[in-house]
């Protein structure tokens, strides 16, 4: 039985256990990503979003079409298809190989 509703589901607190992370950083969570709303310093907490369409860089060299499940490479910070990442969403919009950016649609 549920205990009671929380919230939405778009955004939840998270405990930042590492080193500080700015506004917009990506945040990858074992088998999804968030977005942090504002800044969060080591051992701090803040909200940060697990849904939504957001552009975010991509991989150069990479072309992506609608609905294309896309991965998080931490290493360089862009979205690629690389299934050995972190997995974060589907592509919202097609992106050409040069383009720097691709909406996603976060964890869907």
């Amino acid at each position: 039985m549920a205990r009671g509703y929380v919230n939405s589901g778009q955004s939840i607190p998270y405990v930042n256990p590492g080193a500080d992370i700015a506004s917009g950083s990506v945040i990858p969570m074992t088998t999804m990503v968030a977005i942090a709303f504002g800044d969060i310093p080591a051992g701090g907490s803040g909200e940060v979003a697990v849904t939504g369409h957001w552009n975010l860089p991509k991989a150069n060299g990479v072309a992506i079409g609608y609905g294309e499940q896309l991965y998080w490479d931490a290493a360089n910070k862009v979205l690629n298809k690389t299934n050995t990442n972190t997995p974060a969403g589907k592509a919202a919009a097609p992106a050409g190989e040069t383009d720097a950016e691709v909406g996603i649609l976060l964890n869907c």
